[in-house]
């Protein structure tokens, strides 16, 4: 699934792009200005993309304060997952959002066994931080980043830079 982030993206596995972003929302839920629209927007935008496997996730702070709330969130969101570690399926199918009719995060489901395997979402998180941070490693005008596999980072092919 594609992430978005100032015009850059990154394409993750399924599975561990819904995880991590469940954790993501969750971070902006409490996060200092979760009263804020655009926070409310992007929890919306986050939980809905963890659910439905076939939503992009866009990121597009309009302000360095902004931008500060999504890194806080995001660093809260690692370490959420890293306390956590691997999310059994029995684990994806409890982690539900009422706004979306409580369905489960990655459709309760893992795509390398009985787990989402906390390496994996720790790839997504790395590549939305990059993003932010603008320290994404460089790689070819078409080519992607392509993380949450547990393999490391890897690029595909992409038709349109």
């Amino acid at each position: 699934m594609p992430l978005e982030c100032d015009g850059d993206w990154v394409w993750a596995l399924d599975d561990a792009f819904s995880v991590y972003l469940a954790y993501l929302a969750e971070a902006l839920e409490t996060s200092s200005a979760a009263e804020a629209p655009w926070v409310r927007d992007l929890v919306e935008h986050a939980q809905r993309a963890s659910v439905l496997a076939d939503h992009a996730m866009i990121i597009e702070p309009d302000s360095e304060g902004q931008r500060l709330v999504i890194r806080e969130a995001a660093a809260r969101a690692r370490e959420a997952a890293t306390q956590r570690g691997d999310v059994i399926r029995a684990q994806l199918r409890d982690w539900t959002f009422h706004a979306f009719d409580d369905l489960p995060v990655s459709a309760g489901i893992s795509r390398t066994g009985d787990a989402v395997e906390l390496a994996r979402v720790l790839e997504v998180a790395a590549a939305l931080e990059g993003m932010l941070d603008g320290t994404l490693p460089p790689r070819a005008i078409y080519q992607r980043w392509f993380v949450g596999t547990g393999s490391g980072w890897a690029t595909i092919e992409m038709l349109d830079p």
